[in-house]
């Protein structure tokens, strides 16, 4: 007859029969999960050091053309633009290195610069002192900042490039409006002029319609881009004589605003990698073409045609 230590002897042996079998079971399966972990780890590894190799390749290919750009720049737009003048236009706080370079480039390609002419964020009108005294700058009982600023923008642009005043002027403004306004924005603060070609003997009152211009947008300029940048550029555009120039990192909004209206595309080319020597040697092909009437719109973003100009 079976006692009842029998029995415990026998629940205990079951137990510990079935902890084993769990232990050995669970060291099976972990070990087999560990392996593929393992596996799976390698696979990404090998990925990584794959991606990290292409990536110093591809740096290295870029390396390569910004060097031979740089090196062979001044070889490739020597004498493009000789005896052309090109008004640089930008905006408070945008990358000045970036527009000293494209000023260079210029210079290489044999044109004169007169000006850069700067526009600061006074022209966003926030207070109304401001908007006083561009009202009377203008000659205009106009108080709202909106119908202000399209006026101005107006003026700019035809003063700049050559584009046509979209109504005309109001009688109590003198003979020479706009290089009466010019002055006035300028001793107010508006607007910055900065000579750079003094020398050469241009007079900055005969800019307009004999000048190319270029007009360069970043996102760290201070002026309103949708206020002021944005309808100068495209009012820029109606003239005919206008590039609209951003770098490739930053500031393509502008670009892309230019881009979007057609009418604007029709007589302005842009150019949207221009931090690069790639984008500095398409901004002096593409001034040549502006000098025929063509227009393409460059570079490396959304948008554009080519990376360079269709040359005839």
């Amino acid at each position: 007859m079976i006692d009842f230590r029998y029995h415990i002897v026998s629940l205990i042996a079951v137990f510990l029969a079935l902890g084993i079998g769990i232990v050995m079971g669970t060291t099976v399966v972990n070990e087999a999960i560990v392996n593929r972990q393992d596996s799976l780890l390698g696979e990404l590894n090998k990925e990584v050091r794959h991606e990290r190799s292409s990536r110093r390749d591809l740096e290295s290919q870029v390396a390569d053309w910004e060097a031979f750009g740089k090196e062979g720049k001044k070889t490739f737009v020597t004498n493009r633009l000789q005896g052309q003048q090109v008004t640089a236009v930008v905006g408070e706080g945008a990358n000045r290195d970036l527009v000293t370079r494209i000023v260079d480039t210029y210079h290489e390609a044999g044109a004169v610069v007169p000006v850069i002419v700067e526009l600061t964020d006074k022209l966003n009108l926030t207070d109304a002192d401001a908007r006083m005294q561009l009202a009377q700058i203008m000659s205009t009982t106009e108080t709202r900042p909106e119908a202000l600023q399209a006026q101005v923008t107006s003026y700019l642009a035809t003063k700049l490039a050559g584009s046509p005043l979209p109504t005309a002027p109001p009688a109590s403004l003198k003979p020479d409006i706009l290089t009466s306004i010019m002055a006035g924005l300028a001793d107010k603060g508006f607007i910055k002029i900065q000579e750079v070609d003094a020398k050469a003997g241009v007079d900055p009152n005969s800019l307009g319609a004999t000048s190319l211009a270029t007009i360069y947008g970043d996102d760290t300029t201070t002026v309103s881009q949708p206020n002021i940048f944005v309808p100068l550029g495209l009012k820029m555009a109606a003239g005919g004589h206008t590039l609209a120039v951003a770098p490739s990192s930053k500031g393509n909004d502008f670009v892309a605003a230019m881009r979007a209206d057609k009418s604007a595309v029709a007589k302005m080319s842009t150019v949207d990698n221009v931090d690069s020597s790639m984008g500095l040697i398409t901004s002096v092909f593409a001034q040549v073409q502006t000098l025929a009437g063509k227009y393409e719109q460059l570079g490396t973003g959304p948008g554009a045609s080519s990376v360079f100009p269709t040359m005839s």
